[in-house]
């Protein structure tokens, strides 16, 4: 019987399922919530999306239609529409389209118009850039604000007018808020007192740098010279440096700049005095050198290390000697971190305590005197005796404006705390865009995009006074020295105020700017996608994440692609997942889908799907389940590999060669986004986030719980109102139910948390974490400080555990003890408990388990996996070719059921436990004697176990290593069997050829191959270097005898890379996009075979070929600065079909 013709249906199924695949029954459709044929063919709601870049005003209609076809082609079924202004390293050869005029509101209502076609929905970014919001239309008055002062030394005993030197302005803006005085001592140091000259270059004074305040910083670069020159001889022994740089991309941490200091008499001739390294911003470093006496000092920045910005402001710079104080000198540690005004540089910043012991303004001593300011400045104030500080406060604009913006949308960020200033940014913007979509609002226009906050930091607003004292119950006047680096009252007072502030920032941008911005989207029909905060790093405001999260439509996070030095992928395994505020949404808010922008990366294209599957992998355990792809980049033009997003990547668009075959490996993620967007995340442990704004997770404890707990954050709304006691256990409503509360690793606590701690322990909840020792508001201080030490002594005791009412606090014991005592088993573990093999995550549906588990190790992995779930089914549900199989062997232990899996490296599976009873299983396999499942711990991790599928009844067998296998069933019964090794299968009379297309306008030869290899090994530089499409087509024989038995054949590809297109004899079977892609060809082979491979490359080879040939990019067209990311030194990468192609039999027994 010749099988030359596609086998029968029922055959088909026989083979494919002695391979782990299992051809579903739509009679099996939903079950628990999963559909089988929505996992098969994933439904428009789990699709992947994409951002979508229109670049510098380079667009056109051709483009727009192509790039949104190409998106519906390879299953892209939504786009976010962000315009950016110029930052490519080229021009385009079309004409520039300038932003929000009409004609650029046409090619908008073009790409509507085209998406509604296709059935591609569409959002808006909220600006012209990445982030925030805001615009030219936003004025000075309406744009983000900050707290700025000056001081004056007012003697006292006489009525007195002074000009109170107006604080720092920016933008021609600025207001006063308040005028303030209390007395002081001489405190002036020696360099005050000398009143020096300070130049830049010799041509710009700088008094600015020696006035007490570093708000009024000197920018400097490298290369320029600072001179001081002093009145008489001076002697000194250290410069005191303040480099204040409120915001920037770098490590601030380890900013380097390398000063040279000399010194003079005569201001002619200098003698040098010391090389300075000065290292870290916004705090004052002393710099010691040998003691020296000068009239004339020089100071030239000779070195940096700066990566983002060329800039390098100096706050303060003075010449002290000894233990002599500079003249700004806060005595609260991490003073500008906890006054919210700059990127915070430790996360223990909050924690940190009091730098020296302080010399403290008496509350009561601080004087009003605002109503003496006149219009011009003048304080006309007839001051008691003695010496007084007299500060004179308001606020301006920050300055900050859109980033990247075109020269159209550029404007300044609008303030975050003021309704009014979001309402007109809004209608100035999206608003206009709403209008001229017309009929397409709330269908294919369906939402406005807000990208991550990159706005810097707002500390003031119009109304901040009153919103302070409104929230906090106090006034904030005789709090304002506080702000301008002084202690009122005592450290703990002042550092109490500075939470106080901060936590004022927080309710008015949380209701301000994120609530209001989506009631505005709403009230337009349209939903709120955004990056709103993370928190756990310094670049964000002091808010409260989830709160922020809790309003967006669609939370969103981000993850970028890492690279090693070669700037090739390098994941690298993490012992949990990540933790992130808006994966928390999930569970905190009822969050269904977590978004995330994925992938980021530079525009070096050398990434394949391959290298960035861990990256996205590793983001679903998280908690990410819906992936929006960064980026699809518009493409007004054909030339390739085309228009980049400036120095960002990745490279997901119709020019890059390989996209046009990447269709499976969307698909593989539009399966996965299907079951995890099901039911919600499980976990054991909440954590409270904490009182303390901002909030970072080294201030929990969740790097100490045990592999396989899991985790999820609640944040004070949450803890107030939502979490509730039962039996014991805590609840958010669900059903779901929580072992523990963890409190931060913090020993700061506001008195109505505790209040609420002690609720939830009285109705029987189990609480975990240190002792509170210090409140953190002034009023809870000055009025609550007795009633605080009381309750806590109730409730925290000595160290271990604290019965009180129906629960306790337990605390000084391990996080591992604890739960232990709890009986609280991990979620999932294996038989080797090496963290960094096996990261997942368990979701919840209804009584159906969810697990995703995740290899991360580049390598093949046989285990066995400890699910703490019994009394159900397990089923596999492979995401990479949608079907679902009903594993065979497994045992079950008391409480966990164990289960062996083989992985692939980088490989994930779906493993559903479904709430029908296990008939009947294999939970027991010995190979000659030996019992090789279950093994535990593991004894041979290189053990594959065999797969067993039933067929009318009957057990069938496959194993990959021979032998005599005896299968004990779970109601005693034994089936031996002697198994067969897989047979490698020669492919006759093999030949082949490659024809090439490549991504430029050069001409390669076709090629006759006997045997295949990577291009790469090629000695043509055509071919060595190749970028584009290589079409393989290959010729080969199969002995007859092997396709006459009903045997299952796979064929495996090798390494192909990037992507490709497999046809067999005329027919696609495939579009693999990983190596060692295994395709199942049971009855699509003949005696005589035609298969024909394109495989499409990554561009990186050409790109580097180009600079070791010609010394720049000759070859191919972007508009990336690739020339400054990769070099001709770096490797090339493996491309092509070099695999080796085999062919296996597998024979069912």
């Amino acid at each position: 019987m010749r099988f030359d013709k596609p086998l029968p249906r029922i055959v088909r199924i026989i083979l494919l399922a002695s391979l782990l695949v299992f051809i579903f029954n739509p009679a099996l459709n939903a079950q628990n919530g999963l559909s089988k044929t929505d996992f098969r063919t994933p439904p428009q709601s789990s699709k992947v999306h994409t951002w979508w870049h229109w670049m510098a005003g380079y667009i056109t209609k051709e483009g727009i239609t192509k790039d949104l076809e190409s998106m519906k082609r390879q299953g892209i079924v939504q786009a976010s529409l962000i315009n950016v202004g110029d930052i490519l390293n080229k021009k385009v050869d079309v004409p520039q389209v300038k932003f929000n005029s009409p004609e650029w509101i046409a090619m908008f209502q073009w790409a509507l118009k085209e998406a509604n076609r296709l059935g591609i929905t569409i959002g808006i970014q909220t600006i012209d850039g990445y982030a925030t919001s805001g615009g030219p239309w936003i004025t000075p008055d309406l744009s983000m604000k900050e707290y700025v002062w000056s001081k004056t030394v007012l003697e006292g005993g006489k009525n007195t007018a002074v000009k109170l030197p107006q604080p720092l302005q920016q933008e021609n803006f600025y207001r006063d808020v308040a005028v303030v005085a209390y007395p002081m001592a001489d405190t002036d140091n020696s360099f005050q007192k000398a009143w020096p000259t300070l130049m830049v270059n010799a041509r710009t004074e700088a008094a600015e740098l020696a006035d007490g305040n570093p708000k009024t910083a000197v920018k400097t670069r490298k290369g320029d010279v600072i001179d001081i020159k002093l009145p008489a001889e001076f002697t000194a022994n250290k410069l005191v440096v303040m480099p204040y740089l409120p915001f920037c991309w770098d490590d601030m941490g380890k900013i380097e700049v390398q000063f040279i200091l000399s010194g003079s008499m005569d201001g002619k001739t200098y003698t040098n005095i010391a090389n300075l390294s000065c290292v870290g911003v916004n705090k004052s470093i002393t710099l010691p050198f040998p003691t020296t006496r000068a009239k004339f000092f020089r100071l030239q920045l000779a070195k940096t290390n700066f990566l983002y910005f060329s800039e390098y402001p100096i706050g303060e710079l003075e010449l002290l000697t000894d233990e002599e104080p500079p003249a700004f000198n806060p005595q609260l540690t991490s003073f500008f971190e906890k006054a919210a005004s700059v990127f915070d540089v430790s996360q223990n910043a909050l924690d940190a305590n009091v730098k020296l012991p302080a010399t403290a303004i008496s509350e009561n001593a601080i004087v009003d005197v605002t109503r003496f300011l006149s219009a011009d400045g003048t304080l006309n104030w007839n001051a008691p005796n003695g010496r007084w500080q007299v500060i004179r406060f308001g606020y301006t604009s920050t300055g900050v404006k859109t980033d990247p913006s075109s020269p159209e949308g550029l404007g300044l960020e609008a303030d975050k705390m003021d309704t009014t200033a979001l309402s007109v940014h809004f209608n100035s913007y999206a608003k206009k865009l709403i209008q001229a979509a017309g009929s397409y609002v709330g269908n294919t226009l369906k939402f406005v995009l807000m990208d991550s906050w990159e706005a810097h930091f707002q500390t003031w607003s119009k109304t901040f006074p009153d919103e302070f004292k409104a929230r906090r119950g106090y006034s904030i006047v005789p709090w304002l020295p506080v702000l301008c680096g002084e202690v009122v009252g005592n450290q703990q007072l002042s550092e109490a105020f500075l939470h106080d502030f901060r936590k004022t920032i927080a309710d008015l941008i949380d209701q301000n700017h994120y609530k209001h911005f989506r009631e505005l989207c709403h009230q337009n029909r349209l939903e709120l996608h955004g990056e709103a905060i993370y928190s756990n790093w310094g670049a964000y405001p002091p808010l409260d994440p989830l709160k922020a999260n809790q309003y967006m439509d669609l939370p969103m996070t981000e993850f970028w692609a890492e690279n090693n030095k070669d700037n090739l992928g390098d994941y690298k395994p993490a012992n949990r997942p990540t933790p992130g505020f808006p994966m928390y949404s999930a569970l905190a808010h009822g969050k269904q889908v977590i978004g995330s922008e994925a992938y980021t990366n530079f525009a070096h294209y050398s990434e394949a799907p391959f290298d960035l599957k861990p990256f996205g992998d590793a983001a679903y355990c998280s908690g990410v389940n819906q992936l929006i792809m960064h980026s699809f980049v518009h493409q007004p033009v054909d030339k390739k590999p085309g228009m980049t997003l400036g120095k960002f990547g990745a490279h997901f668009n119709r020019n890059n060669p390989w996209w046009v075959y990447n269709q499976d490996w969307l698909t593989y993620q539009a399966r996965v986004q299907y079951v995890l967007q099901q039911g919600e995340p499980l976990v054991d442990v909440l954590f409270y986030a904490g009182d303390q704004l901002p909030q970072f997770f080294s201030k929990s404890f969740l790097s100490d719980l045990p592999i396989g707990i899991q985790a999820n954050a609640c944040n004070r709304d949450m803890l107030m109102t939502k979490i509730q006691v039962t039996d014991g256990q805590l609840s958010l409503g669900g059903t779901q139910r929580f072992a523990v509360l963890m409190l931060p690793n913090s020993t700061k606590m506001e008195l109505a948390t505790l209040k609420r701690i002690a609720q939830l322990v009285n109705e029987g909840a189990v609480v975990y974490g240190p002792k509170p020792l210090d409140l953190l508001s002034v009023p809870e201080i000055k009025q609550d400080s007795a009633e605080f030490v009381n309750l806590v002594q109730k409730l925290w005791g000595q160290p271990g555990q604290m019965t009180s009412g129906k629960g306790r606090v337990i605390w000084g014991k391990p996080i591992q003890e604890m739960l232990a005592n709890l009986s609280v088993l991990p979620d999932l573990t294996t038989n080797r408990n090496d963290p960094k093999e096996i990261m997942y995550i368990h979701r919840k549906l209804g009584d159906t388990d969810v697990y995703y588990v995740f290899n991360q190790q580049d390598k093949a992995l046989h285990r066995e996996l400890l699910f703490r779930v019994t009394g159900k089914t397990p089923e596999l549900w492979n995401a990479e070719n949608g079907t679902v199989t009903k594993p065979l062997i497994y045992s079950v232990e008391k409480k966990q059921t164990r289960l062996p899996i083989s992985l692939k490296p980088y490989e994930s599976k779906l493993i559903v436990f479904t709430n029908k009873k296990p008939g009947q299983f294999i939970h027991q396999v010995s190979r000659a004697g030996r019992v090789i499942f279950p093994q535990q711990p593991v004894q041979d991790s290189t053990v594959s176990i065999p797969h067993a599928s039933v067929h009318r009844g009957k057990y069938s067998f496959v194993a990959s290593t021979a032998g005599e296998y005896t299968f004990t069933q779970n109601n005693g019964t034994r089936i031996t069997k002697q198994i067969a090794a897989p047979t490698r299968i020669a492919l006759g009379d093999f030949r082949a050829s490659v024809a090439f297309a490549p991504v430029g306008d050069e001409i390669i030869k076709p090629l006759e191959l006997t045997s295949l290899k990577s291009l790469t090994e090629f000695d043509d530089p055509a071919i060595k270097y190749f970028a584009g499409k290589a079409a393989y087509s290959i010729t080969f024989t199969v002995p007859e005898n092997v396709l006459s038995t009903w045997d299952s054949l796979v064929l495996n590809l090798g390494n192909v890379s990037a992507t490709a297109e497999v046809r067999l004899n005329g027919k696609v079977i495939a579009y693999a996009w990983q190596p060692n892609t295994n395709l199942v060809v049971s009855g699509l082979l003949r005696t005589t075979n035609k298969l024909d491979i394109t495989v499409a490359t990554v561009c990186r080879n050409r790109i580097i070929g180009d600079l070791i040939q010609y010394g720049q990019i000759k070859s191919l067209w972007t508009t990336s600065p690739v020339e400054t990311i990769l070099n001709k030194n770096m490797p090339l990468k493996p491309s092509g079909l070099a695999g080796p192609l085999t062919l296996t039999r597998f024979a069912r027994l």
